[in-house]
């Protein structure tokens, strides 16, 4: 919130998410500070703690014009919290924080997709359709993965909601591949 100042630890405790990332406010850093709650992954060398933002660049491995876009990246973050709107990825005000006071922590986060937001196109018996909406033989999609089904919007106030359309749809594209429907 442009002029709050809070410490991380409160910022994460205002943001409720649900489902996956709950973890983190619900008891990572409920009473504990980043040092505490992450030792093993500072120790261990997956997290990074710095003094500075360019510091903590350079612990994360970028050199020269990848640490510039590192540096901006977060000047413009910073820029959107100042302004209270988040106009690149249209993140609710309430959620940005302002990313100045150290210490600073950083990891890279390998591969990992909870969702497409477009998902594979598929027709009514999920089965993956090409450009021309043609089935293609053999490929079926189901579940955070096909239809579009979070277009525009996650919902996290709805955890688990999609696990339904996903064994529903899973059982089905089953069915149907193996020919028990037509």
């Amino acid at each position: 919130m442009p002029g709050v100042r809070r410490e991380r630890p409160a910022d994460v405790q205002i943001f409720k998410t649900q489902g996956c990332s709950a973890n983190t406010w619900k008891s990572t850093l409920k009473d504990k500070t980043v040092d505490e709650a992450y030792e093993k992954q500072l120790d261990g060398g997956l997290m990074m703690k710095a003094d500075t933002l360019e510091e903590l660049a350079g612990k994360l491995g970028f050199e020269g014009d990848a640490k510039e876009q590192f540096l901006k990246t977060v000047e413009n973050y910073n820029a959107m919290y100042d302004a209270g709107a988040d106009t690149q990825f249209g993140k609710e005000a309430y959620r940005l924080s302002a990313i100045r006071q150290a210490p600073f922590y950083g990891a890279w986060y390998g591969g990992s997709l909870l969702t497409t937001i477009d998902g594979l196109r598929i027709n009514k018996h999920c089965q993956v359709v090409d450009k021309d909406r043609k089935p293609i033989k053999g490929l079926y999609a189901v579940g955070t993965c096909s239809g579009s089904y979070y277009a525009g919007n996650y919902p996290v106030y709805l955890v688990g909601n999609c696990l339904g359309r996903q064994v529903t749809f899973g059982r089905y594209a089953a069915r149907h591949a193996a020919g028990d429907i037509a």
